[in-house]
């Protein structure tokens, strides 16, 4: 969308007519109001089109589903057809970027990009580095038998995803240990786990059912391929068989990200995170309201700032910027990937049948499949610095897809050396982040935006990982004593802060208030408002707690003549 990204921090007046006594009235409004009629300005001239479901992600999501449904183990021809489908996804990612695809809706604008460059990323991963057909397996469960059964599609059996037995499995029972309540339930009910390959011998929908869950396993959670930053059970082995060894699945991970062992409790703890990061979130939005950088970023100027930020020192105001930014998007996260699970595993449990999520989701009804979004900040940042920052605390959503390309060419035989690999994969990850937040910049309707702010602030991370790293290095060569804990824990806070502040406010933080985040509503509701304890002091915004207007639902489009494919719903 943004075709003509100028580099510079000014842009006009957004509303020329009005001047700037009436403007700063309501900035964010007229503000949103004038972006949208950019987008539809440029919906009627054919320099724009609509983020649309499905096409907008046919080439993420839809072509490797299709092509991975069709089986490839005994045809080496249709195997070696995957880097043709590859290549079509990349081209079909590059059409949605440069074609205008965007929306009048701030976020799913920015969010365009983001699909096409991470959902790219994650089937390239899907198609080409964790080879499905071959490889990958998933956790599923079954009534235990001790007559032969028919085998899976890993060679052992006819290829139907189940595994051929003779005799009980002792160590079934073992394997598939009560290590929640929901297993304990299972485990009563005399199931048991198994690993199930790809189902190439069963039947269409089968093999639908199997790649679709691949296709949304970011976090490899029951699948073989699980991040190690989570508590998963270990990946199949000879000793174990094709059982699920469950009695092997931390209660806490490396980097502490901890899962539950009661429903009662998950339930608890996801709902207190979607309240209480709503309610922070909701204040976050409210005090950005009032601050016109929120709302055009660093070229709010001649847009008066509020008496009482207008009183701060630069470098204050400048830090709380930051802070506040950087809480919004923490509670942003946390809500909706709580939110995510909360929603998942109520379905999963009480409302789906039992077919359905036997085909699509078979353990999405245990709690072990539901490890906490983001790791304990003490543990990883206040013990680890940034690299606990980035590597254990922050979401680890897509961390596979984002180490991708290193394992890839590790698993052909390069990068031997360890240290090698953490570099290479350190980078691979930061650089891939980066492209992701560029692409957003690049369709957000605003073109203040600049797509090289991402890199400079994930390179800057980068740099300062591999500088806290080196540091600890030689204090442990020189064989320093080490500090108290309170005075390591207040540095590396001390530290994080400052590092990320210097180097992301003036790059990836003044890009996101640029392309006009800042002006979406998370919530159709807002909470505080409803309840009347904070207005934003704008005109005409008081009282209205109810926040979503046409812009925030769907709607159906149909694809203009000779392209009927491009029709959908539009966001």
């Amino acid at each position: 969308m943004n075709n003509n990204n100028n580099n510079n921090n000014t842009i006009p007046n957004p509303l020329p007519e009005i001047t700037l006594q009436e403007t700063s009235k309501n900035l964010p409004a007229l503000i949103l109001s004038h972006y949208r009629s950019i987008f539809h300005a440029k919906i009627s001239t054919g320099q724009a089109k609509y983020f649309v479901l499905p096409y907008s992600i046919l080439a993420p999501t839809i072509l490797p589903i299709i092509y991975l449904a069709i089986p490839h183990k005994n045809r080496p021809w249709l195997y070696q057809a995957r880097w043709a489908v590859a290549a079509l996804m990349v081209g079909l990612s590059v059409d949605l970027l440069v074609d205008g695809t965007s929306s009048a809706n701030v976020v799913v604008a920015y969010g365009t990009g983001l699909v096409a460059v991470w959902g790219l990323i994650w089937g390239l991963t899907v198609l080409l580095v964790l080879d499905p057909q071959h490889e990958a397996a998933r956790a599923v469960k079954r009534r235990k038998r001790t007559a032969a059964a028919v085998g899976n599609g890993n060679g052992n059996g006819n290829g139907n995803g189940h595994v051929a037995r003779v005799k009980e499995d002792k160590g079934a029972a073992a394997s598939s240990a009560a290590i929640d309540e929901s297993v304990a339930r299972l485990v009563q009910d005399e199931y048991e786990h198994y690993w199930q390959y790809y189902p190439a011998d069963g039947s269409l929908l089968e093999r639908l059912g199997w790649v679709m869950d691949l296709s949304v396993a970011l976090k490899g959670i029951g699948w073989n391929f699980a991040s190690s930053a989570l508590p998963h059970p270990p990946p199949p082995s000879p000793n174990d068989g094709p059982s699920v060894n469950l009695s092997q699945t931390p209660q806490i991970s490396r980097t502490g990200s901890t899962r539950h062992q009661t429903i009662s409790s998950f339930l608890l703890n996801r709902a207190s995170h979607i309240i209480i990061t709503l309610l922070v979130l909701d204040l976050c939005t409210l005090i950005a309201r009032r601050d016109p950088y929120f709302a055009l970023g660093p070229s709010y100027p001649p847009f008066q700032l509020p008496p009482y930020l207008a009183s701060l020192h630069p470098e204050v105001l400048s830090l709380a910027r930051s802070l506040t930014t950087f809480i919004a998007l923490l509670s942003g996260l946390d809500f909706y990937l709580n939110l995510h699970q909360l929603i998942t595993f109520f379905s999963s449990t009480y409302l789906l049948p039992a077919s359905l999520l036997n085909w699509s989701a078979p353990c999405a009804d245990e709690l072990w499949q539901y490890p906490s979004p983001f790791g304990p900040f003490v543990l990883n940042v206040l013990d680890n610095g940034l690299t606990g920052f980035w590597g254990g605390f922050w979401h680890q959503t897509f961390r596979i897809g984002f180490t991708a390309p290193v394992t890839f060419l590790t698993q052909r035989g390069y990068f031997e050396q360890k240290m090698t690999r953490q570099i290479l994969t350190l980078a691979s990850a930061f650089t891939l982040s980066a492209c992701i937040h560029a692409a957003g910049a690049w369709t957000c309707v605003p073109e203040q935006t600049r797509i090289y702010a991402p890199f400079v602030f994930f390179g800057f991370s980068f740099i300062g990982i591999l500088a806290e790293q080196t540091l600890w290095g030689y204090l442990k060569s020189w064989r320093c004593e080490p500090p108290p804990t309170w005075s390591r824990r207040v540095g590396n806070l001390v530290w994080v802060t400052g590092w990320l502040h210097f180097t992301g406010r003036w790059t990836f933080i003044d890009d996101l208030c640029s392309a006009g985040l800042f002006l979406f509503e998370p919530m159709p509701i807002s909470p505080l408002r409803w309840l009347g304890v904070m207005d934003s002091g704008l005109e005409g915004d008081d009282g209205k707690w109810w926040r979503w207007d046409e812009e925030y639902r769907g709607r159906w489009v149909s694809g203009l003549e000779g392209r009927w494919w491009e029709g959908g719903l539009r966001l």
